[in-house]
């Protein structure tokens, strides 16, 4: 515990001086759309995937919010929410009609079902295995839990953060099962063709102080929370 205490000590000072506030003050963070990725890939399955694709869908609309205490960091929380009916694929082997054709079943009742679930949701409230490995860098799996297509599930995400310019540039993945959230994974052509249970999210998420005054996940934070 001693190692560890030290270790924070190393990262705090940079934090500070990337405008986290003052020892012991929460920062409210945000993501700049413009200058982050986060994307939702699936994988191909089946006898005959061969003749099928992986998709690789990136959401045109979505926001996350961070709330970070310095001083405290497994105490952070953080709010994402996606648009689940502004999903895209980008897979670059698509044609364009292809392309709308998975979208729209992606979005449709069989899949996301957005007109009954319009957003997917994240809220991560707790910070495991908490790691300094180098000045300015923290690592740490965040524990939280996704709400998708009606169901709430815990998921862990493992990440990185390190101090980039005035704020915090976080990357990271995670993964879970499609059918643990209720849906089934598409397939055709009696199950030979299909995309795999398994979902895999990556981000890279460029986190900034928040210049409005408004609420910590106003917006973002899921309902009830």
């Amino acid at each position: 515990m001693r190692s560890f205490a030290l270790q924070v000590l190393v990262f705090l000072p940079a934090a500070l001086a990337a405008g986290a506030g003052r020892a012991g003050a929460v920062e409210l963070l945000r993501a700049d759309p413009a200058a982050s990725a986060l994307a939702i890939h699936v994988a191909k399955s089946g006898v005959l995937s061969g003749v099928s694709h992986e998709h690789h869908f990136v959401p045109q609309s979505w926001q996350a919010e961070a709330r970070f205490d310095p001083a405290r960091p497994a105490a952070t929380e953080v709010w994402v929410v996606v648009d689940a009916g502004s999903l895209h694929d980008r897979e670059g082997r698509l044609n364009a009609a292809s392309r709308a054709e998975v979208d729209r079943k992606a979005a449709g009742a069989e899949v996301l079902d957005a007109r009954r679930f319009p957003e997917v949701r994240f809220r991560g409230a707790e910070v495991k295995d908490l790691r300094v490995p180098g000045p300015g860098a923290l690592e740490g799996v965040l524990r939280g839990e996704l709400a998708l297509h009606g169901v709430h599930r815990p998921v862990e995400v493992p990440f990185r953060a390190r101090v980039e310019r005035g704020g915090f540039r976080v990357t990271g993945s995670a993964r879970f099962l499609q059918s643990d959230f209720g849906i089934r994974p598409y397939s055709t052509a009696l199950g030979t063709i299909g995309v795999d249970d398994l979902v895999s999210v990556e981000f890279d998420l460029v986190l900034a102080p928040a210049s409005s005054p408004r609420v910590a996940g106003q917006g973002a934070r899921p309902q009830g929370s």
